[in-house]
């Protein structure tokens, strides 16, 4: 399917409450001294080590050993985390010795879906429409940059610039061709219009139908994370 000879991409939600408040991104965080008390953590994991199935993330120490991981949904064992992605995880330092012990891990990408152009020179491509900027820091499973086609199903990790362009951290191959009959999406972005007349909303100028009851739930300027969708041609 070709996706640039329209303005924007129509997604129809295809399971109930999919929606959840997301993060502005920003920056990668600095490594930083957790307070004690703090449970909920959220950020970028910089180092993986899986013999000692410890994880560095927002600069803080975790220890995944008794954590339950999720991913889209599913469990998914400790060989899914990678370097690279976002996590949001539950934890606690009971032993005060500076390695917090994780309960729960959520690994979340930004974005889900097929690459719609890729431009060499400047670095970037896009998926969902959205800007997306490769770096020399920007991991890699499968493929390399040079190597990405127009199409490839990708799974994106990173974090939001001042501009509102992402990017990315960590780029996952799902698989080589994107299928809209078959494979779904997720996007995350900011609500830059909610509109009541045919229930939708825009997500940095993508639009998504959402069902009735749940349209007075949005507000202009509140970033968003919206998966399991499917496009609708």
């Amino acid at each position: 399917m070709k996706y640039n000879h329209i303005a924007y991409i129509i997604f129809t939600v295809v399971i109930t409450g999919c929606a959840g408040i997301g993060g502005t991104g920003g920056t990668i965080d600095e490594p930083v001294v957790a307070p004690k008390s703090q449970k909920v953590f959220n950020g970028i994991v910089s180092q993986a080590n899986t013999k000692s199935k410890e994880i560095t993330v927002g600069g803080v120490q975790f220890n995944h050993t008794n954590a339950q991981i999720t991913r889209n949904l599913t469990t998914v064992d400790e060989n899914q985390i990678k370097v690279g992605q976002k996590l949001t995880l539950e934890a606690t330092d009971s032993d005060e010795d500076g390695i917090y012990e994780a309960t729960t891990i959520l690994i979340e990408e930004q974005f889900l879906g097929p690459i719609e152009s890729i431009d060499l020179t400047l670095s970037v491509i896009k998926v969902l429409s959205q800007t997306i900027y490769i770096t020399q820091a920007t991991s890699f499973t499968e493929k390399e940059f040079n190597t990405l086609e127009i199409n490839d199903y990708l799974a994106v990790f990173g974090f939001r610039r001042d501009d509102g362009t992402l990017e990315a951290t960590l780029i996952e191959l799902v698989k080589e061709d994107f299928s809209p009959s078959s494979d779904t999406v997720k996007i995350t972005g900011e609500v830059t219009e909610v509109n009541l007349d045919n229930g939708s909303i825009k997500l940095d100028g993508v639009e998504i139908r959402v069902r009735p009851s749940e349209i007075n739930d949005f507000t202009v300027g509140e970033f968003v994370s919206y998966e399991n969708l499917e496009i609708n041609a």
